[in-house]
């Protein structure tokens, strides 16, 4: 995510436009069929914007949604775009019913049709996710050569140019993103903001980091939280059950024990699979149980899938039973019966193969290689609560080595922290996170002392959703959601509203 040199004011602005040519729908068969008004649409792109001019270069082609649905006459005065990101590709509900930005970005743009003023939305699927792939093979070396969040940033600038072009009523342009979008959205505006006048910002690690010990720290705090189901009864559980596994896992007699409590699957050419180091920081490391922080929703169906429930459930079989008993019981029901795969070597030939591809799990895991790091480590001492030591950071480092042959990975994030990180180099972006997320610790939040001491909430607010994991406001609206995601909603509404009104309140210099 950054480097601290202003890359903004290093960097050419595109003088040139992409011809209409260039711009092609899909067959009216191709089309959604959830609603007439979302069309889906593929644009050329550069792929290698550091060599790229109009007459010679590779494009790629990059796929982008439009819904018109609050733009009937197709005279729109503002622009609404959801910056795309890691993760599966996107479908045609991403402008209608998807965990994206429906919540904040679809229902703004309702409630301006109500009042009169057209708004035509987009969502714009990030290179190397979904269907948005250049040609070759997505396994050779080289393939991902031009994957970054830097290059992605230019695609945006560029579909932002061009639909100027094709809807040349628009005034004002928001962009809306959560989690790594929300990274891309905020860096769009504060790289051009006289292209982008607003940006919501949901839940986005901006303050890029390699070892994100932090992450399993808030995991082990969440477990304790009496607001969202925890306790710190249910905090001991987890913690000294994963105490007594690391004992376990210092001999074979342990080991075997303990694959025999967890139903670790058979590994081809392993008498002891959890013999080999690596597996067992895979077993132990990352949780011997799931702990549904990051996705924590007190609305779920399920009896394990909330923080509420798992703690229900672990401490249910009361003092007669050993944490790590608790662990396994509960395990058993997570897994449905089926045993754990633990092993790192077919992890490693998985990451390799096209088989990672699809899903875009290769794309991220190259992405956090090459500049973002965000290794979820559980180290001595820390707040972990799993197995202390059992996630070291060169076990990232070495997967980083085996799938990608990136030997300098920490140079590489090092290099990468621009645009603020923690402190914002400008104005207008909202900050929203959710006080149950991990992600928050990389935030723009408020009551980080890094954060506190050095931004403008006037002019770059920042607000904490309590009881909310990562990003839950941008979902769907459902009668579930609580209190306080209604409420963030309605925020999120007001400030882009109070923006778009005053385009020169805390307006950008350069813009």
């Amino acid at each position: 995510m950054l480097h601290v040199v202003r890359i903004l004011l290093l960097l050419p602005s595109l003088s040139w436009s992409i011809p209409i040519s260039r711009i092609r729908p899909l067959p009216p068969s191709t089309t959604t069929p959830q609603s007439n008004n979302i069309t889906t649409s593929f644009m050329s792109q550069p792929l290698d914007w550091s060599t790229y001019d109009e007459t010679n270069g590779t494009t790629y082609e990059q796929r982008y949604f439009t819904g018109t649905a609050y733009s009937p006459r197709l005279t729109p005065s503002l622009a609404f775009l959801c910056v795309g990101g890691e993760g599966p590709g996107f479908t045609a509900t991403v402008l209608s019913t998807s965990a994206h930005c429906t919540g904040d970005m679809v229902e703004l743009a309702r409630r301006y049709a109500r009042a009169g003023v057209e708004v035509v939305m987009f969502a714009l699927e990030h290179r190397y996710y979904g269907l948005s792939l250049p040609a070759g093979d997505p396994v050779a070396e080289g393939y991902l050569d031009h994957l970054s969040s830097d290059y992605a940033l230019r695609d945006a600038e560029a579909f932002i140019g061009r639909m100027n072009e094709v809807y040349p009523t628009i005034k004002s342009w928001t962009t809306f993103g959560g989690s790594y979008p929300g990274m891309l959205s905020s860096w769009v505006r504060l790289r051009y903001p006289g292209l982008v006048g607003q940006s919501v910002s949901s839940s986005s690690p901006v303050q890029k980091k390699l070892d994100m010990s932090s992450y399993n720290d808030k995991v082990g705090s969440v477990l304790s939280m009496p607001a969202v189901g925890g306790s710190r009864a249910c905090r001991r559980v987890v913690a000294d059950g994963h105490a007594a596994a690391a004992r376990l896992l210092e001999s074979e007699a342990g080991r075997r024990s303990l694959a025999a409590m967890f139903d670790v699957c058979e590994v081809d050419g392993l008498d002891d699979p959890l013999g080999p180091v690596r597996n067992r920081e895979m077993l132990a490391g990352d949780g011997l149980i799931y702990v549904p922080a990051q996705s924590n929703d007190p609305a779920c169906e399920g009896d394990l899938c909330d923080v509420e429930g798992l703690c229900t459930a672990l401490l249910e079989g009361g003092e007669g039973e050993e944490p790590l008993e608790s662990l396994a019981r509960v395990a058993k029901v997570q897994n449905g019966g089926e045993c754990k795969l633990v092993d790192w070597e077919g992890q490693i030939d998985m990451l390799k193969s096209l088989a990672a591809v699809a899903g875009g799990t290769r794309s991220w895991l190259y992405q956090t290689c090459n500049e973002f790091g965000f290794y979820q480590t559980c180290e001595e001492g820390s707040g972990c609560p799993y197995s202390q030591g059992y996630h070291p950071l060169d076990q990232d480092l070495e997967m980083c080595a085996s799938v990608f042959n990136i030997t300098n990975v920490q140079e590489r994030v090092a290099g990468t922290n621009v645009y603020g990180g923690w402190n914002p180099e400008g104005t207008r972006v909202l900050y929203v996170n959710g006080d149950v997320d991990p992600w928050s610790t990389l935030a723009v939040t408020k009551g980080n002392p890094a954060v506190d001491d050095n931004v403008d909430f006037e002019c770059t607010p920042a607000f904490w959703v309590e009881g909310a994991s990562h990003h839950f406001w941008t979902h769907e609206v459902l009668e579930t959601d609580g209190e306080e995601v209604d409420e963030a909603r309605t925020k999120i509404w007001s400030q882009v509203e109070e923006w778009i009104s005053n385009p020169d309140m805390c307006s950008d210099p350069s813009s």
